[in-house]
C-alpha cells in the first residue's frame, strides 16, 4: 500500500480533503470528522496507528484520496495495522450509513406530509412557464406549490429555502417490499431551475410519469429518461403503453433500471439516453443496459444544421442534447 507521508497532521488531512481535528487520534482510536466539501457529513476518517501516526482518508472522494501523518519517512503499514484499520473503516462505515438511513427517513416523511398539505393539482387553465418552455403538457403525476408554502413549512425542517413563485412538485419514489413510497421531492421554478429537498435520497429515486400497464394491448414497454421533460417529450408525442419514468441524473439509471426490473421482470426497457458533449449520458444508459435484461438505448441525433436551429430557438450558444431539444427543433422546422 503506497500512501503518502506528511510531517505535520494538518498537511495530511488537506491532501485528502478533510477537516483536520483538534488533536491527534490515539493508538488504534477512530474518527470521524467533516470534509473541505461537506464539513456536516463527517465523511473524513482518521484512524491512530503506533508510534502517534495517523491514516487519513476521505469516503467522498472518487479517488479514494488517503495519506498517512508520521515523522518517519518510510512508514510502511504492518499487517496487524491493515487488519485493525479495515475492521476500523468498515464499523465507522456502518455507523455512517445508519445515520443517513435515518436522517433520509425523517426527509421522507417530511416530503410525504409537504405533499399531502401544501401541495394541489396543476392549475392546467394557467400553466406553469417551465411546462410551456418545454412545449409538455401537465400530468397528474406532476402537482405545484409556492416558494411561500416551501419556507412557512417544509422549508424550517430541512434548513434549506426557496425564493418566492410557483414551483412544480415532482414526487421521487422508491420501491419498499411491494410498495412505492416517497422519499423525497424535486421542485421546479418558473425559469427551470431544480432543486431537490436536502438529505433526501436520491439513489435509485425516480419519478413515475405515468403507469398505464394494459397487458391487453400490445408491446408493453418500460421507458426510461434523466429528466421530466425528455421523458414526456417523448410519450406524449407517441402512443404509449407501460410505465414511464424519470431517474433524475445519468448515473442514477442503473439504479433505477435495476428497481424497474425487479418489478417488471418481462418487460422490455427502452432508456431516452441525452446526447451530451461529455458522454456522461450515453455512459449512464450503458451501465443500466448491461445491467438488466431486454434493454435498449435510443439516443438523439444532431446535425450542423440541427445545432444552429437550437441555438436560434434559445437565443444562446447552448447546443442541443436531449429528446426535448430534438422535438423543438423538429417543430420550428415543421
Amino acid at each position: 500500500m503506497t500512501i503518502p507521508i506528511f510531517k505535520t497532521l494538518a498537511e495530511a488531512c488537506r491532501y485528502s480533503g478533510i477537516i483536520a481535528p483538534d488533536y491527534v487520534p490515539s493508538f488504534g482510536e477512530s474518527l470521524r470528522v467533516g470534509t473541505e466539501k461537506h464539513p456536516r457529513n463527517k465523511n473524513g476518517f482518521l484512524y491512530g496507528l503506533a508510534d502517534n501516526a495517523v491514516f487519513v482518508a476521505n469516503w467522498e472522494d472518487w479517488e479514494g484520496l488517503k495519506s498517512v501523518y508520521s515523522d518517519k519517512a518510510d512508514r510502511k503499514f504492518t499487517p496487524q495495522e491493515l487488519v485493525s484499520l479495515k475492521k476500523a473503516a468498515q464499523t465507522l462505515r456502518e455507523e455512517r450509513e445508519k445515520e443517513s438511513a435515518k436522517a433520509q427517513w425523517q426527509v421522507a416523511i417530511h416530503a410525504q406530509e409537504f405533499i399531502r398539505t401544501q401541495c394541489k393539482s396543476l392549475d392546467t387553465a394557467h400553466l406553469h412557464s417551465y411546462l410551456l418552455s418545454k412545449q409538455i403538457q401537465p400530468v397528474p403525476t406532476i402537482l405545484e406549490t409556492t416558494g411561500d408554502r416551501f419556507n412557512q413549512t417544509l422549508g424550517r425542517d430541512v434548513c434549506q429555502r426557496l425564493k418566492e413563485g410557483r414551483y412544480l412538485v415532482i414526487p421521487l419514489v422508491q420501491y419498499f417490499h411491494g410498495i412505492e413510497k416517497v422519499v423525497s421531492i424535486q421542485f421546479i421554478d418558473e425559469c427551470g431551475g431544480k432543486f431537490f429537498l436536502k438529505g433526501g435520497r436520491t439513489k435509485g429515486s425516480y419519478w413515475i410519469a405515468t403507469n398505464r400497464l394494459n397487458p391487453s394491448k400490445s408491446k408493453p414497454l418500460i421507458v426510461m429518461a434523466e429528466g421530466v421533460a425528455t421523458l414526456l417529450s417523448v410519450i406524449q408525442r407517441q402512443s404509449f403503453n407501460g410505465v414511464a419514468v424519470a431517474g433524475m441524473n445519468c448515473n442514477n439509471l442503473e439504479k433505477v433500471a435495476l428497481s424497474l426490473h425487479y418489478q417488471y421482470p418481462n418487460l422490455p426497457m427502452l432508456i431516452l439516453a441525452d446526447n451530451d458533449k461529455s458522454g456522461a449520458g450515453m455512459k449512464g444508459a450503458e451501465k443500466a443496459r448491461k445491467a438488466v435484461k431486454h434493454c435498449f438505448i435510443k439516443m438523439p441525433q444532431f446535425s450542423a444544421e440541427d445545432i444552429e436551429t437550437f441555438k436560434s430557438i434559445t437565443s444562446t450558444d447552448k447546443e442541443p442534447t436531449d429528446w426535448n431539444d430534438y422535438y423543438k427543433i423538429k417543430s420550428r422546422r415543421f
